[in-house]
């Protein structure tokens, strides 16, 4: 059996996209898969120069023609065994990078995607009939995507490298660590009260790094998302809390209307997003609004897996100082949530569920640090 991953490297980086290929290179390794990187043509680099309403329009006019990709070229990977193809990527729009394989569907015997963003459905290309599998991490969007496209679609929730990233260390310098959604009170009270001068306490703010159409490396160990995320582990590593919010929780406006689903458009599903499997593998307690989803009460059903907030913001500065002081229930945390992490939510867990699910023969590298884990548990 010959795997290939089709990936967006070539063409993209960003805070959103360093975990998908981390997660792709941990794949290739583990299943001995060649890594496929797509490179958008000229045309499509000059498109995306110009202003945003004439790019969308010039958009229709190159799909119909010349295609957004190089091709590649079909002999590069031809094979007499059985051809696998995992085409990974963020939102489903993406799932249209098959074409740059020419006579795609015929150069593969399996092809399967695994989209991020799932649930939006005008998004997903008319590629998307052709493929053979899809997988989700979005529990509510399994049932819809299956039913409009009429294809086999899976559950397959968020996971983290716990083995290479994850810890049970108490050695924690950082008191609140914080990225991505989060209400702008509660992140300024954190910054004016434990960053002072005189403050023993320290809060961390994880910067994002811009999304770019074309980087000009694919090498995604050379980049600067992946600079990023090397930093993003670290403190993670070192931070006693995170903060972590349902994204139907409107962080953005919750400071000035304190309304709850305010933007119902752009998340139309309560999430059990990346923040939440990260941080309990790197030990942290989490702090925040714990998602609604039914999910979460599946993959996170150990105590104190999350903590919620008071509904009353005011509040959340005591709450988290108190939390703080509790030294020997943040120690169980780091403990309990590393060891419930790896025995449940490391990758490699997500990709023997890929490979049982295609009725595919699991690797013997994936299989030996499988039973690694499960003796570390034990």
């Amino acid at each position: 059996m010959d795997t290939y991953i089709l990936s967006q490297r070539g063409l993209v980086e960003g805070s959103a996209y360093g975990f998908i290929f981390e997660f792709e290179e941990l794949m290739a390794r583990l299943c001995g898969s060649q890594i496929l990187v797509p490179k958008a043509n000229g045309l499509t680099l000059w498109v995306e120069q110009q202003s945003p309403k004439f790019a969308t329009q010039f958009k229709k006019f190159i799909s119909r023609t010349t295609g957004y990709y190089q091709k590649f070229d079909p002999a590069d990977f031809r094979a007499h065994q059985l051809k696998v193809l995992f085409v990974i990527c963020l939102s489903a729009p993406a799932l249209n990078m098959v074409t740059s394989i020419p006579n795609w569907r015929r150069q593969f015997d399996l092809v399967v995607g695994f989209v991020i963003d799932a649930w939006f459905l005008p998004s997903y290309p008319k590629e998307t009939y052709q493929f053979d599998h899809l997988f989700v991490p979005v529990l509510e969007a399994v049932d819809v995507i299956q039913q409009r496209f009429d294809l086999s679609v899976s559950l397959l929730p968020f996971g983290a490298d716990v083995l290479l990233h994850g810890t049970q260390s108490v050695n924690r310098p950082v008191d609140v660590m914080s990225f991505g959604r989060t209400p702008l009170n509660f992140h300024q009270a954190l910054s004016r009260t434990f960053n002072q001068p005189n403050s023993k306490m320290l809060y961390y703010r994880h910067p994002a790094v811009d999304r770019s159409w074309h980087p000009k490396n694919d090498r995604y160990a050379t980049r600067v998302d992946c600079e990023y995320r090397l930093l993003f582990h670290q403190m993670m590593r070192r931070s006693k809390i995170v903060l972590a919010f349902d994204p139907l929780y409107d962080t953005d406006q919750l400071y000035e209307s304190h309304k709850v689903n305010t933007r119902p458009w752009h998340f139309p599903h309560s999430i059990l997003s990346l923040r939440w499997i990260e941080g309990v593998a790197a030990g942290c307690a989490i702090l925040g609004k714990r998602p609604t989803t039914a999910l979460a009460d599946q993959a996170l059903n150990w105590d104190d897996a999350t903590i919620d907030l008071p509904d009353d913001p005011q509040v959340w500065m005591d709450f988290t100082q108190k939390l703080l002081s509790d030294h020997d229930r943040l120690k169980a945390i780091h403990y309990r949530n590393y060891f419930e992490s790896l025995s449940r939510h490391d990758w490699r867990h997500r990709i023997r569920h890929m490979f049982e699910t295609l009725h595919l023969t699991l690797p013997d590298l994936l299989l030996e640090e499988l039973n690694k884990i499960a003796q570390m548990c034990s």
